[in-house]
């Protein structure tokens, strides 16, 4: 979906190459590189402890159900806490707002109770009982969610490396973005460019990555488009590193940001407001995507999959705007024609 996306717009997205180029190589230089990034969020609940291992403990059970089918009258069920973990978690979510003190103990009965599960399921299995592959695919995931919730609990912390906040969706992870209102997104991360009002989405990841790195990268799949390479970079501040400043200087690329260091006397930084109000385009394309083609909610399941809504909601935008372009010269050559018959008459 990618290379129709860029097949559609390279050539409507096709900027002019300018004749004066601010280094010496012979590389050409033409138009405006707009970038910045977002969180494309997945359809999950939002994920809390207390959540999880509830939805760990009644899945757990189901398994061992699964196993103990077969065996219904000659060997007795192993023995689990499910109605005294249901209506601990139910007690816990019909109150207001629990105290740090509470949610812990909650947790702590919750560890317990699936620690329990899980060991009555590796008896059963190592007695030769027997899960579908989705189901084993599944304890995984619920295994590894123990061991993070386990360690959390244990050193009185909230952090965990690659932190599962979906049992359906373990791909995914938290998106910090530090917005008011939403300090993390749970969801694919997106770099996106846009050039001339089209958008290309340059890299799609799971996990959470500093955008300002791949600077590099845009500017590369830019000149793979364009056979140029843009004459300014219109970002925010997390692309505006050392290295990425380095970068755009030998390449001869204005980027958008106050130089470094304290200005010359008599001088100030000062960036072009032009430029402000042009890298705000990228922003609208962001919402435009979230209100009007699903990137707000990504409803598919597997990474590929959902990695290709995303590609295919920004191939929709783009083709959007082509028709609208089309028919616009269409109206054009119309009414020309349609002028030029009435003053041929």
């Amino acid at each position: 979906m990618t290379e129709i996306n860029e097949a559609m717009c390279n050539e409507a997205a096709q900027p002019e190459v300018e004749t004066e180029v601010a280094d010496d190589d012979d590389e050409p230089h033409g138009g405006t590189l707009i970038i910045d990034a977002t969180c494309a969020p997945a359809d999950i609940k939002y994920p809390t402890d207390t959540g999880l291992l509830a939805e760990a403990i009644e899945k757990t059970d189901a398994m061992i159900d699964t196993m103990q089918e077969p065996l219904k009258g000659e060997t007795a069920r192993p023995r689990t806490y499910r109605v005294k973990s249901r209506k601990l978690f139910v007690g816990f979510v019909r109150q207001r707002k629990p105290n740090m003190k509470t949610i812990r103990k909650v947790k702590g009965k919750q560890l317990n109770f699936l620690k329990r599960n899980l060991a009555a399921i590796r008896n059963m299995l190592e007695s030769g009982g027997e899960l579908s592959p989705k189901q084993e695919l599944l304890l995984g995931v619920i295994r590894t969610l123990y061991a993070q919730q386990r360690e959390m609990h244990k050193t009185k912390t909230q952090r965990a490396g690659e932190r599962i906040v979906s049992i359906s969706q373990p791909h995914i992870r938290p998106i910090v973005r530090g917005k008011a209102g939403v300090p993390a997104e749970f969801g694919a991360k997106v770099n996106m460019s846009v050039v001339n009002g089209y958008v290309f989405a340059d890299h799609i990841s799971y996990d959470a990555y500093y955008e300002g790195d791949h600077l590099e990268n845009s500017i590369i799949d830019y000149y793979c488009r364009f056979r140029m390479l843009p004459s300014k970079i219109l970002v925010d501040q997390a692309f505006t590193s050392r290295e990425n400043r380095k970068l755009c200087k030998e390449l001869g690329i204005k980027l958008m940001g106050k130089p470094l260091g304290r200005p010359p006397k008599g001088t100030t930084h000062e960036i072009d407001k032009n430029d402000i109000g042009r890298r705000s385009e990228v922003e609208g394309k962001f919402g435009t995507l979230k209100t009007c083609y699903g990137w707000n909610r990504i409803m598919a399941r597997l990474p590929e999959t959902g990695m290709t809504v995303i590609a295919v909601s920004a191939f929709a935008m783009n083709l959007a705007k082509r028709v609208k372009a089309l028919l616009r010269m269409l109206r054009v050559r119309c009414f020309a024609g349609t002028f030029y018959v009435l003053v041929a008459r």
